[in-house]
């Protein structure tokens, strides 16, 4: 693609972003940044910035810094792509609630329990309105959010 398209063409970065997912996942992180960071920068000059492509390339920068232990970088991208979220879609969109859940991951790493507490009961919250009581993701949150609430001494 890169020998008949523009160097930003959406395409590309549509394919960078593919294969930086595909680099995540064989744990090559530092590749995975570099595509994703190149992906991100054609996308923010070719798209809206509150195109759900940005938000999914900024969310997928901070899956890469979280798994690679750059919590403070993971952070700052999670909280990047809940704002694009928070302006671009629905207020109870099931994105919303994923991002809130990574951000609510991130902060109770970075032991931010009170912060990460509030964002988790939102997730929780969200994913009760379309997932089952039984739904895993609906179930880890839930956990998380006890954790949380553990930690900073609420066992109400």
């Amino acid at each position: 693609r890169s020998a008949t398209l523009p160097p930003h063409h959406v395409d590309i970065a549509c394919s960078q972003y593919t294969l930086s997912r595909c680099l995540r996942e064989e744990d090559k992180l530092a590749e995975a940044i570099q595509q994703l960071t190149t992906c991100l920068e054609s996308f923010k000059q070719t798209l809206l910035h509150l195109h759900p492509l940005v938000a999914s390339a900024v969310g997928e920068l901070g899956r890469c810094f979280k798994q690679a232990g750059r919590l403070e970088e993971a952070e700052e991208h999670f909280r990047e792509e809940l704002e694009i979220e928070r302006q671009s879609l629905q207020e109870k969109h099931p994105h919303i609630a994923t991002t809130l859940y990574n951000l609510g991951l991130c902060l109770k790493k970075r032991r931010k329990n009170r912060e990460a507490e509030k964002l988790l009961r939102e997730a929780v919250n969200i994913r009760s309105l379309s997932l089952s009581k039984n739904h895993p993701r609906k179930i880890s949150a839930l956990t998380l959010w006890a954790e949380c609430l553990i930690n900073i001494g609420n066992y109400a």
